[in-house]
């Protein structure tokens, strides 16, 4: 019971876990608010998906709820789309599809998704960092070192040179700022990547942790004498931003000592399952316009998620809804009225603020019992709930045999799109969304 897997609002028994267990999880409830139901008998997840790793070593992977509704023969099937569904949107989030170089990196290829899902994060973040971070070229900064030197080529150290060389009048100790590439950051890069490499079996983690560090050393960089202190002192700033899921994996290895010693802290490693659906889809289409936050008074605040353009000054907004409306909904077609209402305001109201038309607004769900939902609001706004089929697309053969996932998440983003434009073109008979 060392690695135990659910999904999102599904729950667990209370007696998987020891006494001391369940005062971590409460206090993780409590400082990192993952809104988890613990009571007597079980303890209820919410819309986090990804890993909460405990001190004691014991690891919950929370996997998409979509996969949650199948009959139990199908369990270990549906674990592993779920946890190719995670590791696609977790693949986009990182942004591994746009290259520095061209060609994807060969450690994309075949995944295998019967392994935990700490190690395809590991596996995903050594991806980053080497397309990321040392294709483009790796940060380099100044540091201050005290050198011998022939030639007065920096501030001299006039007490230490007379120590040194005191008979000597062609010889200095000087000190002087060079750009090095061995600086705290990419210390804590060799750092991780070797303790990686030690400490994984899988073949890919080891090959490409290898391959990083063994760059990193014919670089000059040395990793630290304590990556628990240098992860202490290590600072992100705008030049080194793009260190951040490097880091992150850092903290998450050292930091949460139970993967290098018996005592260590608790460590949560989770996304909002809400928010990764909704950059997805709108990072699917180059014509989409990811929307900020609309201020209508000072406790009224509208945040509608996608823009798409029709031509002229006309849009859609799409509103994207991690969730699985149900037959057995009470609600018209399981699409809940509350839905329907906040979309219908987000017509209205940008309408009015930017000064545009918005004669559909569409309500995108990862999956929709039955055919689509349409609704008419007025005689030039209509209302669309509709469904992507996610786990369809997932399944979807062509996608399953494709060996890189570069290209698995490129197909299926250009599959969401083209089933989004044909239900619009159909339904509406559009003509001016480009093809």
């Amino acid at each position: 019971m060392k690695h135990l897997v659910v999904y999102e609002y599904s729950s667990i028994k209370r007696d998987v876990f020891t006494n001391e267990e369940i005062r971590e999880l409460k206090l993780l409830n409590r400082k990192a608010k993952l809104n988890l139901r613990i009571d007597d008998k079980r303890i209820r997840f919410s819309q986090y998906v990804g890993l909460i790793l405990l001190s004691s070593g014991k690891t919950i992977e929370i996997l998409p709820k979509i996969y949650s509704n199948y009959n139990r023969e199908l369990k270990q099937r549906e674990i592993l789309n779920a946890r190719k569904l995670l590791t696609i949107l977790f693949y986009d989030l990182l942004d591994l599809t746009k290259q520095p170089l061209a060609g994807g990196s060969i450690y994309s290829k075949n995944l295998d998704f019967n392994i935990p899902f700490l190690e395809i994060v590991i596996l995903l973040t050594l991806i980053y960092i080497e397309k990321k971070i040392i294709q483009p070229g790796i940060y380099k900064s100044y540091a201050r070192e005290t050198l011998i030197s022939k030639s007065m080529n920096g501030k001299i150290l006039l007490s230490k040179t007379l120590l040194k060389f005191p008979f000597q009048k062609t010889k200095f100790v000087i000190e002087k700022e060079t750009l090095t590439e061995n600086v705290l950051i990419n210390q804590i890069l060799i750092g991780l990547t070797e303790f990686v490499a030690s400490r994984f079996r899988n073949s890919k983690i080891k090959n490409l942790a290898s391959k990083i560090s063994l760059y990193l050393k014919n670089l000059g960089v040395t990793p630290p004498k304590s990556m628990v202190e240098a992860l202490k002192q290590v600072h992100i700033d705008r030049m080194n931003n793009h260190y951040q899921p490097a880091i992150q994996l850092s903290r998450l290895l050292f930091l949460n000592k139970s993967l290098t010693s018996s005592e260590g802290t608790s460590f949560v490693f989770l996304y909002d399952m809400n928010k990764l659906f909704e950059s997805f889809v709108a990072k699917s289409s180059p014509e989409f316009i990811a929307q900020s936050t609309e201020s209508i008074d000072t406790d009224f605040i509208l945040k509608p998620d996608i823009l798409w353009p029709i031509g002229g000054r006309k849009y859609i907004v799409i509103d994207t809804k991690w969730k699985y409306p149900s037959n057995t909904s009470s609600e018209s077609g399981g699409v809940y009225q509350s839905d329907r209402f906040q979309v219908i305001t987000y017509m209205y109201v940008l309408t009015e603020r930017k000064n545009i038309q918005i004669p559909i607004g569409v309500l995108l769900y990862p999956e929709l019992p039955g055919e689509k939902k349409v609704w008419n609001i007025s005689d030039s706004k209509k209302l669309v709930a509709l469904g992507l089929g996610l786990k369809t697309l997932i399944e979807d053969e062509k996608i399953r045999n494709m060996e890189n996932l570069d290209i698995q998440v490129l197909h299926l983003k250009r599959r969401i799109f083209k089933k989004l434009k044909t239900e619009i073109l159909k339904t509406f008979n559009i003509r001016g969304i480009k093809q």
